[in-house]
């Protein structure tokens, strides 16, 4: 790597920067509003979290004996999530990124800024979840100093290789697709042979994995080398549609553009010859066979979605499971938001709205039944909860769909004695189909266990009349 390279993109980015240059005055400000907001949100958090933890029944739960192997798997998961394309970490500005994508200088010069920032953060998140679960087992005897080092350690290790396997991913969906499958295949794995984990938290465990994250780095300049440019501008026009559908808080926008260019199935026949109302559902199943990573990551989720479903034993499990279960859900429902945009305007399928956006819904509500299955791990009850919640979530992402964008008065400043509170309002809009995911599956969740069989009838009463305010001002 030569010194020009170094000063061309230093130069680069200098006058990339003078654009959008900062006075003291904006810098001294977001130190202001930085400290305020850690010494506002993020130290109550962390105390709430403490005296979560803290619990006699957490601590049961943290050192039993099968939390080991979860947490092996849900970094697993995570590692998943990192390898797919919407977590692109090698990516900038989508102009800047073109520029500096063709220029002559090797982009792990050009590229090696963000890779960093994104490495930090997984680092930082990864160490605080376990410095807190082992700090807490520390503080009660269970744990010891040595075990708790070690375990960060772990941790930290193992966000450094998940950023090395996220670089990785960028070379090309095949790479994507095939390391976030064997991440959940080896997840799975661990969760159904649950190997004695417990050695990560062990000099015989915690070296190995320090040992390949010392490789990890080293093999980063070749990784990001090894990129192509038109996917690190893909990647970076991306990451700039995300940027502005979470600063206007519109879910619909950080939806598209986390979507997957749709690549396989090119020769699967999409509008068969077969009965009328059968060809949207397979129209709408070959549409997310088109991008098969998202539909099997979307598919797994929903299953362990409803399989959490079937053994929570509190509402924060329902709700949990809710919140996945609607984002598992999101795979298959791209018939159905394409019927919620076409029933906005002037119809053109010679069928009416209602019938357009029903027929979409068949594919969705045949993934769910057959989903729900996976409750049977809390019994025939377990089930019933399962499709409660699978159901509640089929109708939340409909909801959701015939959402409008977002008004503009959402836009305007909402003053108050405690500031200006738009962005609550706007976070409220965007997570609106969630909200009603999760507030329907608690409402039905007592009568699916038969406690209060009324539930079924002014629940769904409620939900359909949510529904049909929001079907008269879909446009």
């Amino acid at each position: 790597m030569a010194r020009s390279d170094r000063l061309a993109v230093r130069a680069t980015l200098r006058q990339w920067r003078v654009r959008a240059r900062r006075t003291t005055g904006d810098i001294a400000y977001l130190v202001y509003a930085s400290v305020l907001v850690s010494v506002i949100v993020l130290v109550p958090i962390m105390r709430a979290a403490w005296l979560l933890l803290s619990e006699p029944a957490m601590i049961a739960a943290l050192s039993s004996p099968t939390f080991g192997p979860l947490s092996v798997a849900g970094a697993l998961a995570l590692m998943a999530a990192a390898c797919a394309p919407w977590a692109s970490p090698a990516v900038r500005p989508a102009f800047l990124a073109r520029v500096l994508s063709e220029s002559v200088a090797p982009l792990s010069v050009s590229l090696r800024g963000p890779v960093v920032r994104w490495w930090l953060i997984a680092v930082l998140a990864a160490v605080a979840v376990a410095a807190l679960c082992q700090g807490v087992l520390w503080n009660v005897g269970i744990s010891s100093g040595a075990t708790f080092a070690w375990t960060v350690a772990s941790a930290a290790s193992t966000a450094t290789i998940a950023t090395a396997l996220a670089v990785a991913a960028q070379r090309s969906a095949l790479v994507s697709n095939v390391s976030s499958g064997a991440l959940v295949a080896v997840a799975v794995a661990v969760i159904v042979m649950s190997p004695p984990v417990f050695v990560f938290a062990e000099p015989v465990g915690a070296l190995p994995l320090v040992v390949l994250a010392v490789l990890a780095v080293s093999l980063m300049p070749r990784l990001l080398d090894g990129l192509h440019p038109q996917a690190i501008v893909a990647a970076s026009v991306r990451r700039d549609a995300t940027a502005v559908g979470v600063v206007l808080m519109d879910s619909g926008t950080v939806a598209d553009a986390a979507h997957e260019v749709p690549q396989g199935g090119r020769r699967l026949v999409a509008v068969p010859r077969i009965a009328p109302w059968m060809t949207y559902s397979v129209a709408a199943m070959v549409g997310a066979l088109r991008t098969p990573a998202r539909l099997i990551r979307g598919v797994a989720l929903l299953v362990a979605a409803l399989a959490l479903a079937s053994v929570a034993s509190s509402a924060w499990g329902v709700t949990a499971a809710a919140v996945l279960a609607y984002a598992g859900l999101g795979a298959c429902m791209t018939g159905v938001r394409q019927a919620a945009l076409a029933v906005r305007t002037t119809a053109v399928y010679g069928i009416s709205d209602v019938t357009l956006v029903a027929l979409h819904a068949i594919f969705p509500t045949i993934v769910v039944v057959v989903a729900s299955t996976a409750g049977l791990v809390g019994g025939g009850i377990g089930w019933s909860v399962a499709l409660v919640v699978g159901v509640a979530s089929l109708l939340a992402r409909i909801f959701a769909a015939l959402t409008p964008p977002a008004p503009i008065a959402l836009i305007m400043p909402v003053p108050t004695p405690v500031g200006d509170l738009a962005a609550l309002v706007r976070l409220g809009w965007a997570l609106q189909g969630a909200g009603f995911a999760v507030a329907l599956s608690l409402a039905l969740v007592p009568a699916a266990l038969g406690a209060d069989l009324l539930r079924f009838v002014w629940a769904p009463l409620i939900a359909l009349a949510l529904l049909v305010v929001r079907w008269r001002n879909r446009a």
